[in-house]
């Protein structure tokens, strides 16, 4: 259903790795490693929803004036990028 590719790799990817992960957690007869589970499966499947719902939003509203179109900010200027945008809304 997806015609990014590299959208269809980052579903297999964490398809993957849930199943690998479902069935360790089956093998070894141990209850999961929640950090673990948090790290490499929900916040990733979240991340990857976000940008399945901007490609909905695009073919859905093609002449919508929103900026979808945006890298993600790199780690190393979260906090600045955040910061400006804390003080830009502030009115400073």
């Amino acid at each position: 259903m997806l015609d990014d590719q590299k959208l269809q790799e980052d579903v297999a990817r964490l398809r993957d790795r849930s199943r690998e992960m479902r069935r360790d957690f089956n093998r070894n007869g141990k209850g999961p490693e929640w950090g673990l589970m948090e790290e490499e499966i929900m916040t990733p499947l979240a991340e990857l929803k976000e940008r399945l719902d901007e490609e909905i939003s695009k073919l859905e509203k093609p002449d919508s004036r929103l900026p979808l179109d945006r890298d993600p900010v790199p780690g190393a200027f979260e906090e600045l990028v955040r910061e400006y945008y804390e003080r830009l809304g502030s009115g400073e």
